[in-house]
């Protein structure tokens, strides 16, 4: 009985210094208040750019495989042919084959995902390829700028770089 009493009379004692004796809120309890909405703020803000990064990955992640489909696709076509060592010259030295798998996968990226929303924006994205032995490698970067607006202005606090990588072996 006691131990009961004790603890009540502690809880009464965090009552009384949040309130005054006529039983106003203090400035303690404001504070307390204030920055417990402001944690609460930057876990929903850290919890929206998580799973905006992860759908923005997840859409560049189908795009990369629709590319690597593509350059499969060359692959067989180049065997069947019997001209694989031309096609791998091709895949390496050829810019226009490039420009033509960068249109491709931007065309795929921008079907799938917008670059503009009212909660981030996409820049300086970024396709490389390139062959490293018997294989072809590609690599999406950019960088998404997370907006959030308050009192009527706009503002970029969190800024994150989203790199994915792939590859496609040309020799089967």
């Amino acid at each position: 009985v006691g131990w009961c009493k004790r603890k009540v009379l502690e809880a009464m004692n965090i009552k009384s210094y949040f309130t005054r004796d006529r039983g106003d809120t203090t400035i303690n309890a404001i504070f307390l208040i204030l920055i417990m909405n402001m944690l609460i703020a930057f876990l929903l803000l850290f919890v929206t750019v998580q799973i905006q990064c992860t759908e923005i990955r997840n859409h560049a992640k189908i795009s990369l495989n629709n590319l690597s489909a593509i350059i499969a696709e060359d692959t067989y076509r180049a065997m069947r042919e019997g001209n694989m060592e031309e096609y791998e010259k091709i895949c390496s030295a050829s810019p226009e084959y490039q420009a033509h798998l960068k249109a491709t996968f931007d065309t795929n990226l921008l079907e799938h995902l917008r670059l503009e929303t009212e909660d981030y924006r996409i820049t300086s994205n970024r396709l490389e390829i390139r062959q490293t032995g018997e294989r072809i490698e590609f690599s999406f970067v950019c960088t998404v700028r997370f907006r959030l607006s308050m009192f009527g202005r706009e503002y970029e606090p969190v800024t994150r770089d989203v790199t994915l990588t792939g590859y496609h072996n040309t020799k089967y």
